[in-house]
């Protein structure tokens, strides 16, 4: 392989790696990775999610989730009323696609600012009565980091894999040149 050929090639690979690198990047933030824990399930069956933190049983009852560090799995207390939904939610769809919730009977999701990004909060229960919830945070400040980073990470990673390509090249080139030489000072 010629000298431009070689130089050429690492400039192919490690544009190509930028690329796909910051397509990665994209993509990555862009899709929905929410994160899901369970919340155990209140004294009776849960039915209806009526807000994040608050489900409805079979018997009508209404319990709220309450972290609490010392109860290991059943957090639940019974509430009497709703807290008041926040008045900044957005609209779900600011939050990109929902994951699938085929799996549960019912669920609330939540579209909110967090910091500088959005956060998808969802409640949502199985069809056993179990209650998860699950969270999704983007567009942070983390964010514009891995989208100023992955082009350069990629170049660098495409310009290694070239030179390897390249090394394997020259190598090959040197041995024959020395088969070839070593042929004509025998000859």
């Amino acid at each position: 392989m010629k000298v431009i050929n070689r130089i050429g090639l690492l400039v192919l690979l490690s544009g190509a790696g930028a690329i796909l690198m910051y397509l990665y990047g994209l993509a990555s933030l862009g899709s929905s990775s929410v994160k899901w824990k369970s919340l155990g399930a209140p004294p009776s069956k849960a039915m209806k999610v009526v807000a994040l933190g608050f489900v409805q049983t079979e018997s009508g009852d209404l319990y709220q989730y309450v972290r609490n560090p010392v109860c290991a799995d059943n957090c639940w207390i019974k509430a009497d009323n709703l807290l008041p939904n926040s008045q900044h939610s957005l609209p779900l769809d600011q939050c990109g696609n929902l994951p699938s919730l085929e799996d549960y009977i019912d669920s609330k999701a939540v579209c909110d600012y967090y910091g500088t990004g959005l956060s998808l909060t969802i409640t949502a229960i199985n069809k056993d009565g179990f209650v998860y919830s699950g969270v999704d945070k983007f567009g942070g400040e983390g964010d514009s980091l891995i989208r100023l980073v992955s082009p350069y990470f990629g170049a660098i990673v495409g310009l290694f894999v070239g030179l390897i390509f390249v090394l394997v090249d020259v190598i090959k080139s040197f041995r024959k040149r020395t088969k070839e030489n070593g042929a004509f000072e025998k000859a």
